[in-house]
């Protein structure tokens, strides 16, 4: 992921839910909008991850997910959040598509597989 999958502050949903909850005392971001994009990140899992045998990567590039504390504790039970160097990254995407294809295919040369940081 980019960024923080966040619905567009000028929706027009997203805007009137956001007023009413503000007029009404309440904190939108807080209570609404947040909350969208934690959903959000969660159904990217659900479609990574499908039953219990899967394995997968999700990539985070942006920095400021790491302090969203609440968008961190809504990431499924089992996920592991590692702050990862671009080579650290590339390495780990190697290994688990050397996985795969060793599966689909034993005698697939791992080194084969190209991954590389623009």
């Amino acid at each position: 992921m980019v960024k923080i999958p966040y619905d567009r502050p000028d929706n027009p949903l997203i805007k009137s839910r956001c007023a009413e909850i503000d007029e009404a005392g309440g904190n939108s971001y807080g209570e609404y909008y947040e909350p969208l994009a934690a959903l959000a990140i969660k159904q990217g899992f659900g479609r990574l991850i499908r039953k219990s045998t899967d394995t997968g990567i999700a990539v985070f590039l942006d920095e400021d997910l790491m302090n969203k504390h609440r968008l961190l504790n809504s990431l499924p039970e089992g996920v592991r959040v590692v702050r990862a160097e671009p080579e650290e990254i590339l390495a780990a995407l190697r290994g688990l598509a050397a996985s795969v294809m060793s599966l689909r295919d034993p005698q697939f040369p791992a080194e084969d597989i190209t991954l590389a940081a623009a």
